[in-house]
């Protein structure tokens, strides 16, 4: 979950370009649904060879690449899996396609003027270091020692002539610290890390959707958890037209999280009477309960929110230092048999849920493991035009149980598949062979 705050000012300048591609260039992706904004910056050697540096969220990692009479090649990775980039450049302006297995989409992408901000490497990097320094959610920094990554980090900021080779830097100083929320990105506040949606579709496609799959099985599927008093509406929908089938699956594969509102309305309609979903943890939390990690902090003493609000949630957690969710109780439980689809790009709060419906045995899950990302985190502007998003909050089950870093299994395992839907097939024949609910 994300709160977005502040203002910012422009970036850290690039080297002057040596060839028709050198330098930062804005990139779009079309992936479905919606569209994926990059800021890339390319260096390219004599041989033709192509770094690429993703100076945003890196949804996209480019692992090669090559550019030759015009054309750029690329090869990396992204959460749908291997993907392949050809783009033709002419002047300041790039076209081409992205494809990943049997799915593809159009790239287009402007080169970006070389931008002088004034801002020195060190700064950024001395930004970032002290936010986190003051602000990171765990004060043991997951046991690594965080002067000591300054100490080591910091000359090879001052030894940054780009962008991109500063936020590798800095990036390989996250990675040290083992933790998910955890991004720089080039884009300012507003922009950061907000994906739009695709040529074509409309600015109002709804993140839930649901049908009937057959005479006894609904099928619900949650792409984001978005907050609106018109989410709440649709799932109160979805209820309302398949409440009464004797079986329901729920999707949330390829969910990344998002704000507690959808999430905390399905609790109750899973759960006939209140009951605790998990509970966050701050690194004020910690001192103020004079303890050193979340599991050491009495639940008794933990403030509790029930709301679907995440201004009024965070307003609480900042009050108080940790907070219990807690919902159902609230709306006619369906009382037909669940299952919940999960992968490995479920993420935040969607594992949140998954890990409240596993615990409680609400539903069967079925798929892979999630991702093991599941802090609440905040974004600020930084020095020299950049975004920084921090994890802010712990997690932990209503049973004290980690999910950041371990994700949450499903019950049934299911291999992944790129002909068909191995997980929804799976899914309908163990409901198929339940016996149906009295």
């Amino acid at each position: 979950m994300n709160r977005v705050i502040g203002t910012c000012c422009l970036a850290v300048c690039l080297t002057p370009s040596n060839t028709p591609l050198d330098g930062r260039w804005d990139v779009t992706f079309d992936i479905p649904s919606q569209q994926y904004r990059a800021i890339l910056e390319f260096a390219v050697s004599s041989d033709g060879t192509v770094t690429t540096t993703n100076l945003v969220y890196p949804l996209l990692t480019v692992t090669e690449g090559h550019f030759t009479d015009g054309t750029l090649s690329l090869k990396g990775t992204s959460p749908y899996g291997p993907v392949g980039i050809t783009t033709a450049i002419a002047g300041t302006a790039m076209t081409g396609k992205w494809q990943v297995a049997m799915i593809s989409g159009a790239v287009r992408g402007s080169r970006m003027p070389d931008i002088r901000s004034g801002v020195r490497p060190r700064a950024v990097f001395d930004a970032v270091w002290d936010t986190l320094n003051r602000q990171y959610y765990d004060p043991q920094f997951n046991g690594v020692d965080w002067r000591a990554m300054r100490a080591r980090y910091r000359p090879n900021s001052d030894a940054a002539r780009t962008d991109g080779q500063l936020v590798t830097v800095i990036r390989k100083m996250f990675a040290d610290l083992h933790s998910s929320h955890l991004e720089l990105s080039a884009l300012p506040l507003d922009k950061a890390f907000v994906a739009t949606p695709a040529t074509g579709t409309s600015a109002t496609a709804a993140p839930i959707v649901w049908r009937n799959l057959s005479p006894a099985i609904g099928y619900l599927q949650i792409t984001q958890f978005e907050e609106s008093p018109e989410i709440l509406g649709l799932v109160d929908r979805v209820f309302t037209e398949l409440g009464d089938l004797p079986s329901l699956i729920i999707d949330v594969r390829g969910n990344p999280g998002g704000t507690l509102s959808a999430a905390m309305r399905l609790g109750d309609y899973l759960f006939p009477a209140t009951r605790p979903a998990g509970y966050f943890v701050t690194r004020a939390g910690l001192a103020r309960f004079k303890v050193q990690s979340a599991e050491q902090i009495p639940l008794d003493r933990l403030a509790v929110y029930s709301g679907y609000s995440v201004v009024d949630f965070r307003r609480e957690l900042t009050r108080s230092g940790a907070v219990m969710l807690t919902t159902g109780g609230r709306a006619a439980a369906y009382r037909g048999r669940v299952v919940l689809l999960i992968d490995e790009r479920c993420g935040s709060t969607t594992e949140g849920f998954a890990s409240m419906v596993k615990e409680t045995h609400a539903a069967t899950l079925i798929g892979r493991r999630t991702a093991g990302a599941m802090l609440s985190s905040v974004e600020v502007p930084v020095v020299g035009g950049w975004t920084l998003r921090y994890p802010e909050a712990d997690f932990r089950t209503a049973s004290g149980q980690r999910v950041e870093g371990q994700g949450v299994e499903p019950d049934i395992v299911v291999q992944k598949s790129v002909i068909g839907d191995a997980d929804l097939a799976r899914a309908m024949t163990f409901l198929q062979k339940l016996p149906r609910p009295r």
